[in-house]
Formats: C-alpha cells, sequence, structure tokens
C-alpha cells in the first residue's frame, strides 16, 4: 500500500477515508459552489469519488477490494460502516 506504512506499522493508529461512497447530487452542487466550478467534467469527478458506487453504497468499486485486499497483506484490521 505505501512503502512508509510498512516501515512502521505500529506507528498507524487510525485511517480514515473521506469518501466511502459517490456523492448525492446536492453535495456535488454543494462542492461545485464551494470551488467556484460549475462544469459537468469537475460535478462527474466529484460524484465519482466513492470506493463504493451510488448514495445507497450499491456495490463495491474496485479500489475499494484493492484496499481491503492490501490492508489484510499488511496485517491490519480494515472496519467499514458504510450504511
Amino acid at each position: 500500500m505505501n512503502q512508509a506504512w510498512d516501515l512502521h506499522p505500529d506507528q498507524i493508529q487510525y485511517i480514515t477515508f473521506t469518501w466511502r461512497s459517490d456523492s448525492s447530487a446536492e453535495c456535488v452542487s454543494t462542492l461545485q459552489h464551494l470551488y467556484g466550478i460549475r462544469d459537468a467534467k469537475f460535478a462527474s469527478c466529484l460524484d465519482s469519488l466513492g470506493l463504493r458506487t451510488g448514495t445507497g453504497f450499491d456495490r463495491d468499486r474496485m479500489a475499494f477490494l484493492s484496499l481491503v485486499k492490501q490492508v489484510n497483506l499488511w496485517g491490519g484490521k480494515l472496519c467499514v460502516n458504510l450504511r
């Protein structure tokens, strides 16, 4: 996952991920306003940052599955509460 993590695993107590699932249209609109960018491509990017698709946590993305695999290989625990 990251070489620094491999060198100092005892110093890692907690890892969090901001975008666990894709954002709602309302959230995307708010972020566009915050950043001052009203562009369809930017909105599409913001809408697809989640580790899982949809606001109802519909499906795992490959990034999420890879994360789970890497954390397990690293020997860590991944506690996921996405609902």
